[in-house]
């Protein structure tokens, strides 16, 4: 990370801003979870009458969802980096000129780019 921030209320700000977006990204995870469970169904559904295509669709779509769900953690860890260096970043600024309110629009549009490109 990008040093540390500066005083205790710089952390609280960037603690309350997780705190603010954690519902957003529950609800994301649970929408990628739900993709990954209607693929398995999916495989289930045009495979009901033969076992091993059932298996070797459900074993594609494990490699599948375990590549994606890995390119969604690399997303979000990128995601908190570049957060944090914003926070810092204003952090270091002099105190009448802290904004982390301009943070968060930015923040909170990677976040959401990084979740609507999550494919499978």
């Amino acid at each position: 990370m990008a040093g540390v921030l500066k005083t205790v209320g710089d952390y609280f700000e960037l603690d309350k801003y997780q705190n603010e977006i954690a519902p957003f990204v529950k609800e994301n995870y649970n929408m990628v979870q739900q993709m990954i469970q209607t693929k398995e169904k999916e495989c289930l559904n045009k495979n009901l009458d033969n076992e091993q295509k059932y298996i070797e669709c459900m074993q594609k779509n494990a490699e599948r969802s375990e590549r994606a769900l890995k390119r969604l953690e690399y997303g979000i860890m990128y995601w908190k980096q570049k957060t944090y260096e914003c926070f810092h970043s204003e952090a270091y600024k002099d105190k009448e000129i802290k904004n982390f309110d301009r943070c968060k629009p930015i923040a909170n549009n990677e976040l959401q780019e990084i979740f609507s490109s999550f494919r499978l």
